[in-house]
């Protein structure tokens, strides 16, 4: 289903096409293997945020209440039921703490998939969510010049609607 799902979007959108793997660390790999078989030579951006900031935002979001689409409790049984063997929910006490422990889980699995890529002949980029919202100028003119390998032009602004365009939508 995964192969369908993936061939199906990079027939409808070519090269150029991004797709965005939300907390899928944990099935990286299987993940690049199908985008391989599908002939697909990915590039790879991980966004990496301080977990601290992570945790705020879920405090924000009211993530203690049971009727919040993020409530820790849900998530954080479906965090442990994917890493088994990790030891940070055997310390977690308090809900900030399953949070916490969640973020540390999910950045544990990060680091092994950008590890794992690294170690291969595809191409990879961390990016810190930090640097991305307090220049995303200088971070897409990263993106665009030193990792896909953009010319820049004159004009930047032209030049990222030119790489990203987003006018060959079809539906």
């Amino acid at each position: 289903e995964l192969f369908k799902y993936f061939y199906n979007i990079y027939q409808a959108y070519g090269d150029n096409t991004v797709v965005k793997l939300v907390r899928q660390q944990s099935n990286f790999v299987f993940i690049h293997k199908i985008l391989v078989e599908i002939g697909i030579k990915p590039k790879y951006i991980f966004l990496k945020r301080n977990p601290a900031e992570i945790v705020y935002s879920f405090y924000r979001g009211g993530f203690n209440h049971s009727f919040m689409n993020w409530y820790y409790k849900d998530l954080c049984k479906y965090r442990e039921a994917i890493y088994v063997d990790n030891c940070y929910f055997r310390k977690a006490k308090t809900p900030i703490d399953y949070i916490m422990s969640s973020i540390l889980s999910d950045y544990k699995s990060f680091d092994e998939s950008y590890k794992w890529i690294s170690k291969s002949e595809n191409q990879s980029l961390i990016i810190h969510y930090e640097d991305f919202v307090a220049n995303p100028e200088h971070v897409m003119k990263i993106i665009a010049n030193d990792f896909l390998k953009h010319t820049e032009t004159a004009d930047m602004d032209l030049a990222l609607t030119k790489l990203f365009d987003l006018s060959k939508l079809n539906s």
